[in-house]
């Protein structure tokens, strides 16, 4: 059953559904709903972006902060957990599908115990769970034990579900027998994201294709006037590209390949660095990197150091000598002081294994004139770790998983000029979207979820403007 919508109706009743489209005005809903609240409400999402733009849009809204806690599902599931559980039992972190399914399923368990249930019911009087497309079914059998103990609200978009993989079923919005209690179903019908942005035509023709993406149609960019439709790779429109980021503030690039990092590492290298790669929050190589400098002796840390150079910086021709494994001489007596003292670190890292000498060689290295990360966020990340694990006498592993946390715990925002995929840019929003290869999007959610983050301007590329995201 569909509801008109009445946000203290919603927010009065239990267990209902609110199904609105991308920049409809969902998490804005709950900034609304939270006037009609007493005391603390929990709010649940999936992502780190998403917890940092529903804490962004609140504070917005002048939503004092003793109304509301944000955090992701995982967190929340982490959190009890880690209070109930031997650690020695834990998954290693590495291993990011069997360590969150450990949490979710063990968080299902001790919400059940009426202790748990007390405290909760003393920590929130309700609960709002966003983006419910994406809950497995794991993560809503949680939500189902949270919905005995508190009222409970879920928000979400089934043409925005995009987190269903490993194996891992998604509930279905639109499946009476999934939502099972969740009966009541309301929806918002206004794009106001491009309406408040002036932008009402962007708005109505996205709008168009969600429509037609849900009856599975071909979708022809050439027939949108609202979108600039650019036949080919970004390489074959370098300079629109180059233009757009130069004279805009707030740009995201989207690959449409969420598996391999090659296409948004090359992109940053093209544009000069100016955007910043979106790394997955809990990506395999902050660990293995952090891995790679525990516990060496020096001669293996030397050889490792070398390898992450290689691997790592790029623009380095005119300084190291790849092949040989060693930096060259320069006649530049600035340049050649700047690598004298790089070798001279790299000689007292050979008889004194210091963190903080390979923190300072990584450091030297990344201000050599020319020399660049596309990586930024590893790199800091693995910088950060390596000084903390040497103040704090623990692991470069450890540094990073308590680094890594630590931003979890407050949400990543991301703004400005950046490239990422869609899983990683869910729920936020951009002035301008520029989409890479977007004729080889696999399904209609992702490349909704894509089309969906602009709010002033959209740019496709595509090797043909007809669009079919609809591999069997």
């Amino acid at each position: 059953m569909s509801e008109k919508f009445d946000v203290k109706a919603f927010t009065i009743e239990r267990d209902n559904v609110l199904i609105a489209p991308a920049g409809f005005g969902k998490t804005h809903t709950i900034s609304e709903c939270l006037k009609h609240t007493e005391g603390k409400q929990l709010i649940l999402t999936h992502t780190q972006a998403g917890v940092a733009s529903i804490k962004d849009k609140l504070q917005k809204c002048s939503i004092s902060k003793d109304k509301y806690s944000v955090e992701t599902i995982s967190s929340f599931a982490k959190r009890y957990v880690l209070s109930f559980t031997n650690s020695s039992a834990i998954p290693d972190e590495t291993d990011s599908k069997k360590f969150y399914a450990f949490f979710i399923e063990n968080a299902t368990k001790i919400l059940s115990l009426k202790l748990v249930q007390d405290i909760i019911k003393l920590s929130y009087s309700g609960l709002f769970v966003d983006e419910y497309q994406d809950c497995t079914v794991e993560q809503h059998e949680l939500i189902l034990v949270l919905a005995d103990i508190l009222p409970t609200h879920v928000l979400g978009d089934p043409l925005q579900g995009i987190f269903g993989f490993n194996g891992q079923k998604l509930v279905n919005l639109n499946s009476a027998t999934d939502m099972g209690r969740f009966a009541t179903r309301y929806e918002l019908d206004t794009p106001n994201r491009w309406i408040n942005n002036g932008n009402t035509k962007l708005g109505e023709e996205l709008l168009k294709i969600r429509k037609d993406l849900m009856q599975g149609k071909e979708i022809d960019l050439a027939q949108y006037s609202s979108i600039e439709f650019k036949q080919g790779s970004y390489g074959d429109h370098y300079r629109v590209v180059m233009d757009t980021l130069k004279s805009s503030d707030s740009v995201l690039v989207i690959d449409s390949d969420s598996i391999r990092m090659t296409t948004r590492e090359n992109f940053v290298v093209a544009f000069k660095y100016v955007p910043l790669l979106i790394e997955a929050f809990d990506g395999k190589d902050f660990y293995i990197s952090a891995i790679h400098f525990d516990n060496k002796d020096n001669s293996s840390a030397i050889d490792i150091l070398h390898e992450f150079i290689i691997d790592k910086f790029s623009n380095l021709d005119d300084w190291y000598d790849k092949a040989n494994k060693r930096f060259k001489k320069k006649r530049d007596p600035v340049e050649e002081s700047q690598l004298t003292e790089i070798k001279a670190l790299i000689i007292k890292l050979s008889t004194n294994y210091s963190l903080l000498d390979l923190r300072e060689i990584i450091s030297k290295i990344r201000n050599l004139k020319g020399v660049n990360c596309a990586r930024r966020d590893l790199l800091n990340s693995l910088s950060k770790s390596m000084e903390d694990a040497h103040h704090s006498k623990t692991t470069v592993l450890e540094a990073m998983r308590k680094h890594r946390n630590g931003i979890r715990s407050v949400g990543r925002k991301m703004y400005g000029k950046c490239v990422g995929t869609t899983l990683l840019t869910k729920g936020l929003e951009f002035d301008t979207v520029i989409i890479l290869d977007a004729d080889k999007f696999k399904d209609p959610q992702n490349f909704y979820v894509a089309i969906s983050r602009c709010v002033k301007r959209l740019i496709v590329f595509a090797g043909n403007s007809k669009i079919s995201p609809y591999q069997q």
